[in-house]
């Protein structure tokens, strides 16, 4: 069945709330926020991750040029066409990513999440 982008969002932020024990330090803090401001619903358009990149920019120098990186993007240009298949492409090693993470993690080996 196909989720539409709100109760996607939805489903994501029940997931993390039900888990959020395994949140430490600045996620931990930032949690509140970001499932009060619906952070993720952000994500559905370029000026949404437009802001999010210059936000985590602006917290990780490591990473200072992703607040430059979407700034000149539009819908449909030729940059934005190669980020996006960059990232449908990326996207699952990220999801087995968070699985692993969430399976390894001492609080949820602990709890037996």
């Amino acid at each position: 069945a196909h989720l539409t982008a709100v109760a996607f969002i939805d489903a994501c932020t029940l997931e993390i709330e039900r888990n959020k024990k395994l949140l430490v330090g600045k996620a931990a803090g930032m949690w509140p926020w970001m499932k009060l401001e619906r952070w993720l619903l952000d994500y559905q358009n370029l000026k949404g991750i437009r802001r999010a990149a210059r936000g985590m920019s602006r917290r990780h120098p490591a990473i200072a040029p992703l607040g430059h990186f979407f700034r000149d993007f539009e819908a449909g240009c030729a940059n934005y066409q190669k980020a996006e298949q960059w990232f449908l492409s990326f996207y699952p090693e990220l999801i087995l990513a968070c699985q692993k993470f969430v399976k390894e993690h001492p609080l949820s080996k602990a709890t037996g999440l």
